[in-house]
């Protein structure tokens, strides 16, 4: 089983992190989604934002490591018959992920520590509040996540269908890459 990345393949590694993450951006979205809604009395009005903060920060730990991998392991190269404006729209998109998800990370943190208390995790650990802030800044913090996490999930379907299009157009090996670990390894 390969495990690191070549010029070819996406190894193992790097494919475990794309799908997790994927998987965990979308229970993020979904359960934020589900959470503002509730009231005081709901049995997930607690449960739900303490599992969304700590998914949130296991989302950014996966990210940094994701992008540590990359650099230690590189990335396959662009496939021949990828046109040159799908391959900047691509790397274009890719940067935009990382750069939305510390957006939505970086507003979330300093949401959910404005009060000046630490913020815990998993009932593990607690991050120490960075400052307290008003709430008109709160308020501004709140919508810019909220907005984030809606520019990330019309990212993740263009992302999606451009996948489909790859696969189902253009009949290439673009999402066999990210699903079969060293696909081209052996061609």
């Amino acid at each position: 089983m390969q495990y690191k990345n070549t010029v070819n393949s996406y190894g193992l590694f790097s494919i475990c992190l794309h799908w997790t993450g994927a998987l965990l951006v979308i229970l993020l979205f979904l359960i934020g989604w589900y959470m503002v809604k509730l009231d005081y009395y709901d049995t997930w009005y607690n449960t739900a934002p303490w599992l969304h903060k700590g998914l949130g920060v296991i989302v950014v730990l996966l990210y940094i490591i994701r992008y540590c991998w990359i650099l230690y392991s590189g990335k396959p190269v662009a496939l021949n018959n990828s046109r040159y404006y799908e391959h900047i729209l691509s790397r274009v998109m890719h940067a935009l992920f990382y750069l939305v998800v510390l957006m939505l990370s970086a507003t979330g943190y300093l949401m959910t520590g404005a009060s000046g208390a630490a913020i815990e995790l998993f009932d593990l650990a607690d991050l120490p509040s960075l400052m307290e802030l008003n709430e008109v800044t709160v308020d501004l913090l709140g919508e810019l996540h909220k907005w984030g996490a809606y520019m990330l999930m019309l990212m993740l379907i263009l992302h999606s269908l451009a996948a489909l299009k790859h696969h189902y157009i253009d009949r290439d090996l673009t999402l066999k890459r990210i699903i079969q670990p060293g696909l081209m390894e052996d061609k």
